[in-house]
């Protein structure tokens, strides 16, 4: 666990804006320094972001 963390709200429109940030998040590894935690609506939403995302990010979407 690092000592900086982003909490980031997320709903379906603006899943492709959450993906970049993944995207960026693992391009530059800023896993090395921060953790990342995506906030949803409802359990639905949850399963569709890791639906659409394809399940291929290495990180716990719990």
């Amino acid at each position: 666990m690092n000592k900086i963390a982003f909490v980031v709200p997320v709903y379906p429109p603006h899943y492709s804006f959450a993906y970049s940030l993944i995207k960026s998040y693992k391009k530059f590894f800023i896993n090395l320094q921060a953790d990342i935690y995506f906030v949803f609506t409802s359990q639905e939403d949850r399963k569709l972001f890791k639906y659409v995302g394809g399940g291929d990010f290495s990180y716990s979407f719990a």
